[in-house]
């Protein structure tokens, strides 16, 4: 019994060794993915919970960065531009130039699907999708106040939470609702 269990130690790792095994990409348990501020990159986490540790960069010199929900795109601001990172589970990573306005994103929120996102940078809300770039713009002067929560609806509005005036939903379709 004792072979057995030695044989099957050694036999799979192995098999990560043969030819044609590597598939590229992130390797091994990994939990999830962060916005490393220090090193200024996304980086797997690698491991199971008691016993992680953060693995190489996916995507360096990044400015900040909001991951999607399925872990394998995310919005990333790198040398005052705002990039649409996809492939972040694999071994080729895409980075798309997504044209906003000027300003910094101070809040960024996406679809449950991971589809789409709300990007909100003092005095503008964007809707931008992975397939069509920037969808809608709206400007947030007429809403009273800062937006403090964003939310992504699944048929492609936008719900902000604006201080001191309430939930408002946005939406390419029409003007803000409260």
């Amino acid at each position: 019994m004792r072979s057995i269990w030695l044989a099957l130690l050694v036999a799979v790792p192995a098999a990560d060794l043969a030819p044609g095994a590597d598939s590229g990409g992130i390797r091994g348990l990994v939990s999830g993915l962060i916005y490393d501020a220090a090193s200024r990159s996304i980086r797997p986490v690698v491991g199971a919970p008691g016993a992680a540790y953060l693995g190489e960069p996916l995507a360096r010199e990044l400015d900040a960065a909001w991951l999607a929900p399925d872990g394998d795109q995310a919005l990333a601001l790198s040398g005052g531009s705002v990039y649409w990172l996809k492939g972040l589970r694999s071994a080729s990573l895409e980075w798309r130039a997504v044209p906003l306005a000027e300003g910094r994103p101070a809040l960024v929120a996406w679809a449950a699907d991971s589809s789409a996102a709300a990007v909100y940078a003092p005095g503008r809300l964007m809707l931008v999708s992975q397939a069509a770039g920037v969808v809608a713009v709206f400007s947030t002067d007429s809403l009273g106040g800062r937006i403090s929560a964003l939310a992504v609806a699944g048929d492609a509005a936008v719900l902000a939470g604006v201080e001191g005036a309430g939930l408002y939903r946005l939406s390419a379709a029409g003007e803000p609702s409260l």
